[in-house]
């Protein structure tokens, strides 16, 4: 299997940090599932959201522009409809009730079009629900570290009062933010102790330390 982000992947979530990561996002989304929604996943590749959300009985439909993802979500699901394209140029008379994008925007170059695409996208009262690095974070600083001796400049990162400021164009506001990713782990890590560091996390409700939490989790609504 090429496609890394597969939740049988092994350097990706089909391990004890992948498996943690992939439990606190969807955990977080199914807060917001609400009977009869019709629900977009951009950049859902391999379904790893789609699959169980479909499962529980909802309408979702996944854009990627990875062709192989969707291809191996089509040979585990051929039940829920994809769309290969780049999310930048999708267009579509459909209105959605939640919108997704699971570790996406870094991948993201212009915030003014994609939140635009969001807001028209949206019904009223629908949710854009999605994650983000936290840039005010310890490990934040760490990555930057890192990024000054190794080229991730096509990685784009904006703090939660760059998102708000975007925000205040449309008719969008934040909901909810929940922070994770505490554990001192890399995401393909199969570490014994991953466990007594989830325990920890929850014991201490770290998720609610949003100012130093390295990733976010974010609900948006749509209020016009």
């Amino acid at each position: 299997m090429s496609y890394l982000w597969d939740v049988s992947n092994t350097i990706s979530y089909n391990n004890r940090m992948g498996k943690y990561k992939f439990n606190f996002e969807y955990g977080f989304i199914n807060k917001f599932l609400i009977p009869n929604s019709k629900i977009l996943d951009v950049g859902g590749g391999s379904g790893r959201f789609a699959i169980p959300i479909h499962n529980l009985g909802y309408e979702i439909t996944v854009l990627d522009n990875n062709k192989e993802a969707l291809d191996i979500l089509s040979n585990k699901n051929s039940q829920i409809q994809t769309v290969h394209c780049n999310f930048m140029e999708y267009k579509s008379d459909l209105k959605y009730d939640i919108i997704l994008a699971i570790e996406v925007l870094i991948y993201i170059n212009d915030w003014d079009l994609f939140f635009s695409k969001i807001d028209n996208l949206l019904n009223n009262n629908g949710r854009f629900i999605f994650s983000t690095i936290n840039t005010h974070s310890w490990r934040f600083f760490l990555r930057k570290l890192y990024h000054r001796f190794n080229d991730h400049s096509y990685f784009k990162y904006h703090s939660l009062e760059d998102i708000n400021s975007f925000l205040s164009k449309y008719t969008l506001k934040v909901e909810t933010v929940e922070g994770f990713y505490w554990l001192p782990f890399k995401l393909n890590s199969n570490n014994l102790l991953i466990e007594f560091f989830i325990y920890i996390e929850k014991l201490l409700k770290l998720k609610k330390y949003i100012s130093q939490s390295p990733w976010l989790m974010i609900s948006i609504i749509k209020n016009t």
